[in-house]
């Protein structure tokens, strides 16, 4: 009983950090907070030619130009780690990975669309 008492506690103690967690990432991850290359690549756990290369084809954009302190949205946050799980799940390049990030954002925007379509039809 003892023993079992125990793990839930620490089971309970894992569930609350891993929702703290997300709960700080949810916060981080809007269109007005920015982060910098180093954070990106923490966050994400792409390499940092990954990152450079991928901002040379122009998925990640940075926030500001200039090229000795690169700045980005925290939303790339989640476009780095879907890129991460893109490249190991489907071994994929950087080019094959910035392809697939670029129509999974069309089919997003796209389903967007059809959302706010569907409701003004309800109207």
């Amino acid at each position: 009983m003892a023993d079992r008492t125990a793990s839930e506690k620490e089971r309970g103690k894992k569930d609350r950090a891993k929702n703290d967690r997300a709960d700080a990432e949810s916060l981080l991850l809007d269109e007005s907070s920015c982060i910098t290359f180093v954070e990106l690549q923490r966050a994400s756990g792409l390499s940092e030619t990954e990152i450079t290369e991928l901002v040379e084809i122009g998925v990640f954009e940075q926030s500001t130009r200039d090229n000795v302190n690169w700045v980005f949205s925290s939303r790339c946050i989640s476009q780095a780690r879907t890129a991460l799980r893109l490249r190991n799940d489907f071994e994929l390049n950087t080019e094959g990975v910035a392809l697939a990030l670029t129509y999974l954002e069309r089919i997003r925007e796209l389903e967007g669309r059809l959302h706010e379509l569907e409701c003004q039809l309800l109207k």
